[in-house]
């Protein structure tokens, strides 16, 4: 649960850079990446969906923050433990809109 609530404040930051800048920049998805890396969270990726274009004023812009769990899960244990496939990627997604203010 830690976690989530980490990459959530991280989404929610990343929605208001992506508001006033109308996308998400290289520069918001490194700062993304950056600070989740300083709380122990490497393999940091963005959905497919995320906005990487610029939108105008009013528009939606969407972020999606994928990062791999940094150790084997519970589940994934349990699973193994009971003769199960073991999980191949197992990986926390937060996914957040925010309208643009973006003004060319």
């Amino acid at each position: 649960m830690n976690t989530l609530n980490i990459m959530e404040q991280e989404l929610n930051r990343a929605l208001q850079m992506a508001s006033v800048q109308g996308r998400v920049t290289s520069e918001i998805q490194q700062a993304v990446k950056d600070d989740l890396a300083q709380k122990g969270m490497e393999n940091v990726s963005f959905t497919s969906d995320t906005t990487f274009t610029t939108v105008e004023r009013g528009g939606l812009i969407k972020v999606g923050i994928v990062v791999e769990r940094p150790g084997m899960s519970l589940y994934s244990g349990v699973i193994r433990l009971i003769g199960g496939k073991d999980i191949q990627k197992d990986e926390f997604v937060v996914r957040g809109t925010a309208m643009s203010e973006y003004l060319e």
